[in-house]
């Protein structure tokens, strides 16, 4: 029970921060908008959420997994 816990709290944080990470970091996926902070915040999301959903949630995948068989979870 403890090892799943930890997977999926590892899959919450690195999809969240996968996601948005990929909005700011990769200059292919920036947005031109001159906008406030939350607008270009919101906008960010939803530019190309199709292939930041792919990538985050492989990503994810791989650190839950890795958490998941982890020898410090192991009892």
């Amino acid at each position: 029970m403890k090892k799943r816990r930890w997977a999926i709290i590892a899959f919450a944080v690195i999809f969240a921060a996968a996601y948005v990470a990929m909005g700011y970091c990769i200059p292919a996926f920036r947005i031109k908008l001159e906008a406030d902070g939350w607008t270009y915040f919101l906008a960010s999301l939803q530019a190309l959420a199709p292939v930041k959903l792919i990538l985050s949630t492989v990503l994810s995948l791989i650190a839950a997994l890795a958490v998941y068989n982890s020898r410090m979870f192991r009892q």
